[in-house]
């Protein structure tokens, strides 16, 4: 009996399971960031923002896994490419979320008032980080607040 039949059947429900999207609640009191500011003396203000993410269960892969190991025969090409699709997904989903959290932690501590440039960025599938230089230099107050050393907040 061939089992591929069997197998396409399935994939779009392993696809409607996987590709639920990621809600920021279920992520609350999981996920662990830092922002650390940098005044330099001429008024540069630069930041760090970095992410933890909580390792994602993905039990659609699982139970995939388990039926392509019954049928290894056949398609063998099948797992990689649905793997390769979930991840891509999850680190979309991880961008979005460091993306937020940066937005949410400026608005909130104010430190960038009228934007800023990103430098660098890295997304993985456990952190994230951006560095950035805000657009305005640093005054007094900005100074008084976070210091013109590197501060954590």
């Amino acid at each position: 009996m061939n089992k591929f039949p069997i197998i396409l059947f399935f994939l779009p429900c392993l696809f409607s399971c996987s590709n639920k999207p990621i809600n920021a609640q279920d992520f609350s009191g999981k996920i662990s960031d830092s922002f650390t500011t940098s005044i330099a003396d001429n008024g540069l203000k630069l930041f760090t923002y970095r992410v933890f993410f909580p390792s994602i269960d993905n039990h659609s892969s699982t139970r995939l896994d388990g039926l392509m190991k019954k049928n290894s025969k056949s398609n063998t090409q099948l797992p990689s490419k649905i793997r390769r699709k979930q991840n891509e997904t999850s680190l979309e989903l991880l961008t979005q979320q460091t993306e937020l959290g940066l937005q949410k932690t400026l608005e909130m501590t104010r430190f960038c008032r009228t934007g800023y440039i990103e430098l660098y960025r890295l997304i993985e599938n456990e952190r994230g980080m951006i560095r950035g230089e805000c657009l305005e230099g640093a005054n007094l107050l900005d100074k008084q607040t976070f210091g013109s050393e590197e501060a954590s907040i």
